[in-house]
């Protein structure tokens, strides 16, 4: 279920994190610098980059094609294509050649059939888009369940003839899903759970029927038996890898070396597992590996199914990558339903840990990074994991149990060139992405962009990661830089590389790393081969004598924070032969030990902050590496963040202020804005102030005392007006001339009133007053407003007072509404009844042809509270609606078609 039927677009896997998260991405190498480069669109599905100028783009789930602008530092995108254009609805890929853009997904209506599309975007000179059918197939059935994936991947193959298509399952694991009855006994049909492979450049659109034979016997089936391909990527040798999610069952993720005319097993084989449901003594209820809060289980969709079908005959199953650890290799033992590690154990998983939801597939195609990256594959996973091994997440939905989830993974994939199979290691270099659904590589820069279901209190992002250019041409710089030794001492030389690789050494030596003691400038060179690439690098080690880094620096007399008079010594091992320069810091005198290894210093009044105190060993073959040492005045730390009130404090008496404790034996000194007294506290971490009536924005600041010193100000913005109202909730496109507009704000701690602005010419009516022009103070907290003319400059404010002035304006940005070119096919007669109501209403209307209409009732703040699709017949109709499960207030209700919308007011009581 995990990717993409839209990645359970519903939201029930896109959880995010409990609160707003602004974490930026971490890394686990300080050499990869990561950036933010914008946020997105939240239903974001894939990013590319057009090879011509290097331009990214992203593409929505609903269809929307967007090019990402850069206007300085600033980063924006700009729709550049719709459904309407390319007539995709269900987009799922994108790709680039040349200047040429492929998309690939699927024209339906939900739940019920639809047809796979290929469609190409020729760039035009007046900066357009020609859109044009590449492939398309018959009308084939969809399911209602989220485990319908489509035609969700595609790449272009090496030599650039043609295009890999992938098209997902539409069933969790081979059960039948009928769509609420519309397809009886449906399974897997013809087009699904298939990778094609279609001309770039067709004489004519390719159509694909929805049958096994036929499409067995033409041109275009490259492989069978995957569950869904949602990413596909060549290899640097030209292979074909794909990574695939499994079901709802704890079966681990796939990452595939896809062949022609191979079968990855799909429904009979996931991750390396068995599907029970195949086998007629089959009982979901021991079965230990299905989660029971996973949709497949919660529907109904793992029973005994003595209709399941048998494998074909005389094939044989092509199984995933093996995955050796040490990441994203956890799996759930079917016997016990105990979770474990397989590289902790010796073992392997094929491939990934079950729920990863493994995405953004891409190799570094063109050497472009340096090692141990160079020429290597990454992926992302996209959900979230959990602590334990429950694998069920705080939203009831499952996630990769005891793995974190939500990460990049460098693999080190290897080629056994006897056996031609793939296994690999995967590390985690990259993590704290918030549901990453793709990536792309553009020289050394890997973007990767999240997506989030609308609503998701998460904004999604587009992230940068850079690494370190490989700036050693077409070769891939391994080994170490270049070394010095001292003449008797030996060097161990290891490859900067990671993962399974064979060695051949310019000694004749085979294995990963070798030790040498030249007693003269040697060069030593390095082969390695992963059956995938092939490089060779070279180090040069230069033999004199240096002496070696001094040991660790120790301290004697005292602890090892510092004030002004405190007297300390510093030692380091001896080592025959060599003498010792310090470096102290400033601040800090030499008392005695200069030269040797142990050294006494008295700090005084100038040693203010931290610094470092440094030795080196000298020699007549050189210095030594520097031992460094932070030296650290013993200042407390800065107080923890200061909790009170920040706004409506006009004449508030006794607000309480407090800063977490630092340490025992600290003073804390506040101090409060002119006007405010502190009535109680000064000197601990928690004070009372009383604050005058007057208009005033400052500061509350506290700094730590410990004798030594005093810490950095923590402070706190303080403000006697109100703050701004939350938001405004109400219509933002409004027509002109309209009326009774329904606005409202939630309440503002400390507010008497609140001053709501319209447009010029508008009127606005609170507390049964209506204003005399476009301004209204009161007390209402919601208002109806009358409009007059509506432009896209037009804006609907307020700000709440108090009695030392007013807050700053919340404001709505509005937009004129789109007029309709009537054609005599609106929906006419409209009428509600009985209103008020109690717990039905009836619709009353008339078309003049038969259609569907849609009817939305809201409340006033504009949440959806129910909607349904209605078939009108031609002349009058009447639609009785069941509203007992609606409490009794004032609802909005829309009917609309293709021509225009209606809109009425009903009371329920």
């Amino acid at each position: 279920m995990k990717i993409v039927s839209f990645i359970a677009f519903t939201g029930l896997l896109l959880h995010g994190c409990s609160n707003i998260c602004t974490a930026q991405p971490l890394t686990t190498d300080t050499a990869i610098h990561v950036s933010t480069i914008m946020q997105v669109r939240p239903t974001a599905v894939r990013i590319a980059v057009n090879p011509i100028d290097h331009a990214l783009y992203y593409a929505t789930f609903q269809g929307g094609l967007y090019k990402i602008r850069k206007q300085g530092s600033v980063y924006s995108d700009t729709l550049i294509a719709t459904a309407t254009q390319h007539h995709i609805n269900y987009l799922q890929s994108i790709a680039f050649k040349d200047s040429n853009i492929y998309l690939v997904g699927n024209r339906k209506a939900p739940n019920t059939a639809g047809h796979g599309l290929v469609m190409r975007g020729k760039f035009k000179p007046n900066g357009t888009w020609q859109w044009d059918t590449l492939m398309y197939t018959v009308n084939y059935p969809s399911t209602a369940t989220l485990f319908d994936h489509a035609f969700s991947s595609l790449c272009v193959s090496a030599n650039g003839d043609s295009l890999y298509i992938g098209s997902g399952s539409r069933t969790d694991h081979g059960e039948v899903q009928t769509s609420n009855g519309l397809f009886p006994n449906s399974r897997e049909v013809g087009l699904t759970s298939t990778v094609f492979r279609i001309p770039i450049n067709p004489a004519a659109p390719v159509y694909l029927p929805n049958d096994s034979a036929t499409l067995a016997s033409g041109p275009y089936v490259y492989c069978r038996g995957v569950r869904n391909s949602f990413d596909m990527a060549l290899a640097p040798n030209g292979d074909l890898l794909a990574s695939e999610n499994s079901g709802d069952r704890d079966d681990p993720e796939e990452l595939n070396w896809l062949r022609k005319g191979g079968h990855y097993g799909f429904p009979w084989r996931m991750g390396g597992n068995l599907t029970g449901m195949q086998f007629s003594n089959y009982n979901q209820n021991n079965d230990l590996l299905i989660n029971h809060n996973c949709l497949a289980w919660t529907n109904g969709y793992f029973y005994n199914d003595l209709n399941y079908p048998q494998p074909p005959g005389l094939i044989t199953f092509s199984e995933p990558v093996k995955n050796y650890g040490p990441d994203g290799d956890k799996f759930r033992n079917a016997n016990t339903g105990h979770v474990h590690d397989a590289s902790d154990e010796g073992t392997f998983i094929t491939s990934f840990t079950p729920h990863r939801s493994p995405l953004g597939l891409v190799f570094d195609i063109n050497g472009k990074l340096t090692a141990p990256y160079n020429q290597g594959a990454f992926i992302m996973s996209y959900t979230e994991g959990t602590a334990d091994a429950s694998g069920t997440l705080p939203n009831g939905s499952t996630g990769p149990f005891s793995d974190v989830g939500q990460d990049l993974l460098q693999l080190a994939l290897f080629k056994d060139t006897a056996s031609g199979q793939y296994s690999m290691n995967c590390y985690r270099i990259a993590w704290d992405f918030k549901n990453p659904v793709d990536a792309c590589l553009d020289d050394n820069v890997l973007y990767v962009i999240e997506s989030h279901y609308p609503g998701n209190p998460v904004t999604p992002k587009l992230y940068a990661l850079t690494f370190p250019l490989n700036t050693n041409g077409g070769n891939s710089a391994f080994l170490p830089k270049d070394s010095v030794i001292c003449s008797g001492n030996s060097i161990t030389i290891a490859p900067n590389i990671k993962g399974k690789w064979n060695y051949q050494w310019s000694n004749g030596a085979t294995t990963a790393q070798i030790a040498v003691s030249p007693t003269a400038h040697a060069t030593y060179w390095l082969k390695i081969n992963n059956g995938i690439t092939m490089s060779t690098d070279t180090i040069v080690i230069s033999v004199s004598k240096p002496p070696t880094i001094p040991s660790t620096i120790s301290l004697t007399g005292g602890i090892a924070k510092v004030c002004p008079g405190s007297t300390r010594t510093y030692t380091v091992s001896l080592t025959a032969g060599v003498t010792y320069n310090w470096i102290v810091p400033a601040g800090a005198t030499i008392n005695s030990g200069q030269g040797t290894r142990s050294i006494n210093l008295t700090y005084t009044n100038g040693f203010t902050a931290n610094d470092t105190l440094t030795v080196i060993k000298v020699n007549s073959c050189g210095s030594s590496p520097e031992r460094n040492l932070i030296i650290q005045r013993n200042l407390p730390s800065t107080p923890g963040a200061i909790t009170g009130n920040t706004f409506g404090l006009c004449g508030a008496m006794s607000q309480s202020y407090s800063a977490s404790s630092v340490t025992a034996g600290v003073t804390y000194n506040w101090t409060v804005p002119t006007g405010a007294t502190i009535t109680n506290g000064q000197g601990t971490n928690s004070i009372n102030v009383d604050f005058p009536s007057s208009v005033f924005t400052n500061v509350v600041s506290v700094k730590a005392d410990n004798g030594c010193g005093e810490s950095n100000a923590r402070t706190l913005i303080v403000r006697t007006v109100p703050a701004a109202p939350v938001a405004i909730n109400g219509p933002a496109i409004v027509c002109s001339n309209s009326s009774e507009n329904d606005y409202s704000i939630t309440t503002v701690n400390s507010a008497t009133s609140y001053t709501w602005t319209g447009p010029s010419g508008s009127h606005i009516t609170g507390n049964g007053i209506t204003s005399s022009n476009n301004i209204l103070t009161t007390t209402a907290m919601a208002v109806e407003v009358s409009y007059s003319t509506i432009t896209n400059s037009s804006t609907l404010k307020v700000k709440a007072n108090n009695f030392c002035g007013s807050g700053t304006n919340r404001t709505l940005n509005l937009q004129q509404c789109t007029p309709r070119l009537l054609t005599g096919k609106q929906i006419t007669n409209f009428d509600i009844f009985p209103n008020p109501a109690n717990n039905y209403i009836i619709i009353s209307f008339s078309v003049k042809q038969q259609e569907y209409c849609k009817l939305v009732i809201t409340d006033l703040s504009g949440r959806i509270i129910l909607t349904k699709q209605i078939f009108a017949s031609v002349g009058d109709n009447q639609y009785p609606v069941n509203l007992d499960l609606m409490s009794n207030g004032i609802y909005i209700v829309r009917l609309t078609n293709t021509e225009n919308t209606l809109v009425k007011r009903i009371a329920l009581e």
